[in-house]
């Protein structure tokens, strides 16, 4: 799709850890929403999801090195159609779950209540 850039897999360089890398995002949208996708069937792999994120928009947010690499791999996946601005830092995340086997509607009532709770943590902190 146009303007959308796959970054499934496409990791940046953890600066805190050397050999050790970050996922971003799995998708960058047109208008720099990162998109994080996850099948879960407990609450363990979403509030991995969860911390994934937040690690990922505080490493965006205080390290240009990161910033630099992750405007890379958008470039480079994007076969040269989006540049990045040095500064970014992203405004907006959406998270696609998938529950279980795929037959349950996503509801506040149907996420693992750890989930929900890991989830509203991480929503607080990024907002600060």
């Amino acid at each position: 799709m146009d303007g959308y850039v796959c970054l499934d897999r496409k990791n940046v360089g953890n600066p805190l850890k050397a050999g050790n890398e970050v996922e971003i995002c799995d998708v960058l949208t047109p208008d720099n929403t990162l998109v994080l996708v996850k099948r879960a069937h407990r609450s363990g792999p979403l509030s991995h999801l969860f911390s994934q994120e937040l690690v990922a928009v505080q490493m965006l947010k205080e390290s240009a090195e990161v910033r630099a690499q992750f405007a890379r791999k958008v470039f480079e996946q994007s076969r040269g159609r989006r540049i990045m601005p040095l500064d970014f830092v992203p405004r907006r995340l959406v998270f696609g779950i998938l529950l279980k086997d795929g037959t349950e509607e996503l509801t506040p009532e149907t996420l693992f209540p750890f989930s929900q709770v890991t989830l509203v943590e991480t929503a607080k902190t990024l907002r600060s």
